[in-house]
């Protein structure tokens, strides 16, 4: 009888869905990341799931709160993308990482000269050709990462 009930417990923990998907699959890439970014990085902690999106919050080696990381995915043509971005604590983009491109056309918006468009004054919303330039041949993917990033300033802006 303890067998059975030991052995369903551990098929509960096998077959339940993570809380954190998006950290799960990339979470070596994103703490190198958060590194390059913050010699002080320590940590980012898990605050919630909304919407497919991962709030986390950032701490430096002395416990203190720098910003917030959001992992998320954006969709363009015809894949969905998953990306990383990174804000201080006055809601400034800091940083904007593709973490997974799937798609054949479109991988321009990965290069990260193109994303530091986004780096600028919080509660500015983006827009394409407006103030964040199109990519010849990622009109799709670019247009996606600009909606995801200004629903996701929306959010951050709200909490």
């Amino acid at each position: 009888m303890i067998r059975i009930i030991f052995i369903i417990i551990l098929l509960n923990f096998q077959t339940a869905v993570p809380q954190q998907p998006l950290w799960s699959l990339y979470s070596t890439k994103i703490n190198k990341e958060l590194v390059k970014l913050s010699a002080g990085f320590e940590k980012a902690v898990f605050e919630k799931a909304e919407g497919g999106r991962e709030f986390y919050r950032i701490l430096s080696s002395s416990g203190d709160n720098t910003g917030t990381l959001v992992l998320t995915s954006a969709q363009g043509r015809f894949d969905r993308f998953d990306l990383m971005i990174v804000t201080d604590v006055s809601r400034r983009i800091k940083l904007i990482r593709i973490l997974k491109y799937r798609s054949e056309y479109g991988s321009e918006i990965t290069n990260s000269s193109w994303l530091t468009q986004f780096y600028c004054d919080p509660g500015q919303r983006f827009e394409l050709h407006k103030n964040i330039d199109a990519i010849s041949g990622a009109t799709f993917s670019s247009r996606g990462l600009v909606e995801e990033v200004n629903d996701v300033m929306v959010k951050l802006a709200q909490n």
